[in-house]
């Protein structure tokens, strides 16, 4: 029990080489061999005076992604590191974004990261390999759940 109190988010594997996650609903689960999407990531609540009780709430909540559709879509992001590894356990940062383009998308997270020269990138959820954005944003101003990868540095 210890290691949840210093634990952010877990993720719940099964016997059978599953993990537990949340259906977009966020009222039912399903299981998935898959255990680095979000909706498998669960963040811990104790309950106040039961100290063998916990609660599991999803990671992913959808609340801040009902917003309506005149006020941009929600970005998520994280920061990757030179070889495009991301700490996962860090909450994801996000904005409301409300233009259209991605030369406007990558100049509005350099202002967010401070970094320049970066390179929007998806993560593909079957082989988790990160593929660059490259023409036009995902259409009907859907979510978007991004990797930011830094300009290699000169050295």
């Amino acid at each position: 029990m210890e290691l949840l109190y210093k634990a952010k988010y877990v993720t719940l594997k099964c016997h059978h080489g599953k993990f537990l996650h949340a259906n977009s609903d966020e009222k039912t689960v399903f299981q998935h061999r898959d255990g680095s999407c979000k909706s498998a990531k669960w963040r811990i609540e104790f309950d106040e005076g039961m100290d063998n009780v916990i609660r599991l709430k999803i990671a992913m909540s959808r609340v801040d992604g009902s917003k309506s559709k005149s006020e941009g879509r929600l970005v998520y992001y994280y920061v990757a590191d030179e070889k495009g590894n991301v700490n996962d356990t860090l909450e994801e940062p996000s904005f409301q974004f409300k233009e259209q383009g991605l030369k406007e998308l990558t100049q509005k997270l350099e202002e967010e990261t401070g970094l320049n020269n970066v390179t929007l990138c998806l993560r593909n959820k079957l082989d988790g390999k990160l593929y660059p954005l490259r023409l036009e944003l995902p259409p009907n101003n859907a979510t978007m759940h991004l990797i930011i990868l830094p300009a290699p540095s000169k050295g």
